[in-house]
């Protein structure tokens, strides 16, 4: 958290050109200051509403005791809205993999052991059972969205260019390195 803000205040590109490139975009200077500032007032307002959350539910826990309906649910609505929140975190990077039909810089490493670490803490959390459903409910959504994530990582990078060399009628060992596919085709 704070090396995003001090990202956004401190990484500043004073480079001579009077156009850069700002996610995939060509934008003057003005355009990404304004740019830039947008991303400083979302960065703050999420983290104070997310501390000002987490300082309501420590004081309704302070004043009634750990059982009280009213912790309880709002245990289980902080649940809900740590799943939604983590389906928002991996939408993106899910979407821009189909869109790109390539990882981009994903690391196929990372998924490969983020993957089975998620879903062997989300049957453990099942299997103890003394977590509460909305604890291990972001658990799961994060390893589905994972999962996905992995499957299309897999399938754009190391499926589908043996598939189109295969259907060429060549044996190919597809390397991807750095957004380009190497292919090394043996007749």
């Amino acid at each position: 958290m704070v090396s995003e803000g001090y990202i956004l205040i401190f990484d500043d590109d004073d480079d001579d050109d009077e156009d850069l490139e700002f996610n995939h975009e060509i934008l003057s200077k003005n355009e990404i200051k304004k740019e830039r500032k947008l991303q400083w007032l979302v960065f703050v307002s999420y983290n104070i509403c997310m501390a000002a959350l987490i300082f309501v539910g420590y004081g309704w826990l302070w004043v009634t005791s750990p059982e009280s309906t009213t912790v309880i649910g709002y245990a289980d609505f902080m649940g809900i809205f740590g799943s939604v929140i983590v389906i928002i975190q991996f939408v993106p990077e899910i979407y821009e993999v189909f869109k790109n039909k390539e990882s981009g810089t994903l690391s196929f490493v990372m998924l490969c052991v983020q993957t089975p670490g998620t879903w062997i803490w989300w049957v453990y959390l099942i299997t103890i059972g003394a977590q509460d459903w909305s604890t291990w409910l972001s658990t799961l959504v994060a390893a589905i969205n994972v999962t996905i994530l992995l499957g299309e990582v897999i399938y754009f990078d190391h499926v589908k260019p043996r598939l189109l060399a295969k259907s060429k009628g060549e044996v190919a060992n597809t390397v991807v390195y750095d957004n380009e596919t190497i292919d090394k085709v043996f007749d």
